[in-house]
């Protein structure tokens, strides 16, 4: 009988270490983790060139990828646009950045030098492809 006593409060208290120290282990696992916002595709490799950055952008049917790139004020900024579908171009009214309408399979490359701080819209101008989302945003830092 009193082997049973023991038994009797040993499975709970082994159950409730058990379950402790998964949490510890969870929450202390999750707490170096960092949290990146979604579906917002940033430029992140951006290749430096003797005297420019060089940034590969997609265009597709309504879609820049990515559609938030990141330049300094003052930097050269050599933007590839490769269309993959449809036939779009890549505007950028702030700094008179303006594309010819190309088509499926086709690239230009535009180059400029931002020279104000700020968060600035690129997109679409062919039909109502702005309208229906082929926007992105320029962020120009120090």
């Amino acid at each position: 009988m009193e082997e049973t006593k023991k038994t009797n409060w040993l499975m709970p208290t082994v159950v409730i270490v058990i379950l402790v120290g998964g949490v510890f282990f969870t929450t202390k696992q999750n707490s170096n983790q960092v949290i990146q916002p979604t579906n917002i595709p940033v430029a992140t490799e951006l290749t430096e060139v003797k005297d420019a950055t060089e940034i590969s952008v997609e265009g597709g049917m309504f879609y820049f990828k990515p559609n938030v790139i990141q330049a300094k004020k003052g930097e050269v900024i050599k933007i590839t646009f490769t269309n993959k579908e449809g036939f779009h171009d890549f505007v950028l009214d702030k700094f008179n950045v303006k594309s010819k309408v190309i088509n499926a399979g086709e690239s230009e490359t535009i180059e400029f030098t931002p020279d104000e701080l700020g968060e600035f819209e690129f997109y679409c101008s062919v039909g109502d492809h702005k309208q229906k989302g082929m926007v992105g945003k320029l962020i120009v830092g120090n």
